[in-house]
């Protein structure tokens, strides 16, 4: 889920225990075909039935939410099994037409031995972890589920019992913590077959924007409301002004030579350079080229990119090729974008296909469920 949902999720329940208000939450475990959310994602329920979070388009909340008061009532978790598959959901006698069959873990908001959103607190707040949640494949109870923590500071936290397949759930923690590889997990032991979910949890991604120009605007409010950190830079005084960007975390007067002072102490960083000063993007773009980026973009076509590339060349500069892996430039995807708002679209969508390790094409011609597995 994605850092804003789930910072309302914890300001809500942090509220809550404050008001001395119990509340469950309720976290999408599996999917089986296809569902609106994937795995991972989580609904707050308060015992007056008050949510914050999704964990469908609305196909299942009203149920889930008498089943979360429930668990309120009874200080015991439960796992609710929503099958949409059945011609016209008769389930449901609704007609959803999910196609899908999901697993949902709903337990108490406090309590919890490992407590999963008070790990995501502390991710959000320190720097990346693993949250693993492991459960039989074929679950109808919560007997099964265990989970194994591995937090920013690489310190471990488990509580499944079965050292072998504790080894192996720490193993896929680490490799999600390596790769951002989340998702869901086959994994089979001498005690049957589980399923593992793997959640890579961590402070939200910083949108370093280098040039204050009118474009620059739509962008560092779309960012913004995505729940990403926008940080605007810019060297000309006269464009560095709060006012222009409200929903900006920070609006930095800097030069190329002072940029690191933009960059956060941990967490994920984009960047995208589009001040249209050709001499001052190709000094911008020395000092971005070796910097912790997973994406930085060039805005302009791709004559420009190029010769901004000869430039840092003429001057000794030549990226390496993960260096050139992380470069976009044009940037953007290829949506048919004109205008400020509608290149801010393009832009952020695809920084989140990036991060989201998709390919940013048309869902039509994907085969398979919308939400993968993470391995097999």
């Amino acid at each position: 889920m994605n850092a804003k949902e789930l910072r309302e999720i914890l300001d809500a329940r942090a509220a809550l225990k404050e008001q001395g208000v119990r509340a469950a939450v309720a976290t999408v475990l599996k999917v089986e075909g296809s569902a609106y959310r994937g795995p991972g994602a989580r609904l707050l329920v308060s015992e007056s039935g008050e949510s914050w979070g999704f964990v469908s388009g609305g196909c299942v909340e009203g149920d889930l939410l008498e089943k979360a008061r429930d668990v309120i009532r009874r200080g015991e978790p439960k796992v609710a099994l929503y099958d949409t598959t059945a011609p016209g959901d008769a389930l449901w006698g609704s007609g959803l037409g999910c196609n899908g069959v999901v697993t949902i873990l709903i337990e108490p908001a406090e309590g919890a031995a490992l407590d999963p959103l008070e790990f995501a607190r502390e991710c959000l707040g320190r720097g990346t972890g693993v949250l693993a949640t492991l459960f039989s494949a074929d679950t109808r109870g919560c007997e099964g589920v265990s989970r194994l923590m591995l937090d920013p500071g690489g310190e471990l936290r488990s509580q499944i019992a079965d050292r072998a397949l504790a080894g192996t759930v720490e193993a896929a923690a680490r490799e999600c913590l390596a790769t951002g590889r989340t998702g869901l997990i086959r994994l089979s032991s001498s005690g049957g077959d589980f399923d593992l979910l793997v959640e890579r949890l961590g402070p939200p991604l910083t949108l370093l924007i280098i040039g204050a120009g009118a474009d620059a605007r739509p962008l560092a409010a779309l960012a913004s409301s995505l729940g990403w950190r926008a940080v605007v830079v810019d060297w000309r005084e006269e464009l560095v002004r709060r006012a222009r960007f409200p929903e900006a975390e920070s609006v930095l007067l800097l030069r190329p030579e002072d940029l690191s002072a933009a960059l956060p102490a941990f967490g994920e960083t984009a960047a995208v350079l589009m001040s249209h000063n050709f001499p001052m993007d190709a000094d911008y773009l020395e000092r971005l080229m070796g910097g912790p980026f997973a994406y930085l973009g060039l805005l302009g076509p791709k004559r420009r990119a190029e010769g901004l590339l000869s430039e840092l060349a003429g001057r000794g500069v030549r990226p390496s090729p993960d260096q050139m892996r992380r470069l976009h430039g044009p940037v953007g995807l290829d949506i048919g974008a004109d205008g400020p708002e509608e290149i801010a679209l393009a832009v952020a969508a695809e920084i989140l296909a990036e991060a989201r390790g998709a390919e940013g094409g048309l869902l039509r011609d994907r085969d398979g469920p919308l939400h993968a597995r993470a391995g097999g």
